[in-house]
């Protein structure tokens, strides 16, 4: 049988539908902002919480804010419903039961976050709306505030907004690419000491996500918008993968230390690519030591622990001009083989056409 000759613009169609899935995903930023005043002991747990989840950047009130927050992919909407970005301002209202008592708490609240909403509701058109009612996208992003705390009944009053992701897009245009900002790190090292100070200092942020070893992995993993490099200088999405060596100091002494890391962020190398110290080219090299390139991505993997010092890495860096997981050189097998798949039924279908 005669192959047809639109065999490679059909394969290449299947490859584009598959990588567009990924690509054609919307980008919001995710982030919380609060602010609250009371004296009541009582309430210093639940105040506790919510300090630790508000972020002064949320505000976008300088520039840089915009590299800086959290950006989330939205997931595929429910059938008659669409992602927007949703940003919501105003007074919020809580009655928290507590195992001492029932608590009332007011305060001024701004979340951002992809919310899901029905395709055909003028309620949720594109702008800002005011004094708007507490549906349930405007009371999912509520709750953002009040992740963690149970036994709450919450209420809203001021200003509710969405978009398609135009912030997200403007910072863009004025910075550098989307890319994943997440650690997966492991400590190799024994030693009551060296582990306590791995649970207190790395632990707590190290996210299985990062491996990307799922699909849904590419939604749960944050984003960022690189910021804008500095003169001569190039953004790229890197990762390093391998390990980092190095001595902490604890108390009076210091302890060596190894870790196996996964570390993926926004990177900066020189466009002239004979003032890089090691290769800048797209793609995976391999690295032994540390450089001004991977520095940040080694530090970020120790969380800029400044008692860590000697630090080393020795492994794999990668760099993509854009995030492109299915080009990943240090992602799970799992996109390489679904790649595979991809082009095995684009050949057989297109010998058959």
């Amino acid at each position: 049988m005669t192959p047809s000759p639109c065999a490679p613009v059909f394969a290449l169609l299947i490859v584009l539908a598959c990588f567009s899935t990924y690509t054609s995903a919307l980008e919001c930023y995710k982030c919380s902002y609060n602010t609250f005043d009371s004296d009541n002991s009582a309430l210093s747990l639940i105040l506790t919480t919510l300090s630790k989840l508000s972020n002064e950047r949320c505000q976008l009130l300088v520039d840089n804010d915009r590299y800086q927050l959290d950006v989330k992919k939205c997931p595929n909407p429910s059938p008659g419903h669409v992602y927007k970005c949703g940003k919501i301002e105003g007074e919020i209202h809580s009655s928290i039961s507590t195992p001492v008592g029932n608590f009332d708490v007011t305060y001024n609240g701004l979340d951002r976050d992809c919310i899901e909403v029905p395709d055909d509701d003028n309620d949720f058109s594109d702008g800002c709306h005011d004094d708007v009612p507490m549906s349930e996208p405007v009371r999912n992003l509520v709750s953002e505030t009040f992740d963690g705390l149970d036994g709450s009944d919450v209420t809203f009053n001021g200003q509710a907004c969405y978009d398609n992701g135009n912030e997200v897009q403007q910072a863009v245009e004025t910075g550098g690419p989307i890319c994943p900002r997440c650690t997966h790190t492991t400590l190799m090292t024994s030693g009551n000491d060296v582990v306590d100070w791995f649970v207190e200092t790395i632990q707590t942020f190290t996210d299985d996500s990062c491996l990307l070893e799922n699909g849904d992995d590419l939604n749960e993993i944050d984003y960022r918008v690189c910021p804008p490099a500095p003169s001569g200088q190039k953004a790229k999405c890197g990762d390093i993968d391998g390990q980092i060596s190095g001595r902490v100091d604890l108390f009076v002494t210091d302890v060596d230390f190894v870790l196996t890391t996964l570390q993926r962020d926004c990177v900066n190398g020189f466009v002239l690519e004979s003032r890089n110290a090691v290769a800048f080219t797209d793609g995976c090299h391999t690295q032994t030591g540390t450089n001004a390139i991977i520095a940040p991505l080694v530090e970020e993997s120790y969380n800029h622990d400044d008692d860590v010092h000697d630090a080393s890495f020795t492994g794999q860096a990668c760099f993509q001009s854009y995030f492109a997981p299915l080009m990943s050189g240090s992602g799970s097998p799992y996109t390489g083989l679904n790649m595979v798949f991809v082009s095995i039924m684009a050949a057989v279908f297109a010998y058959y056409l």
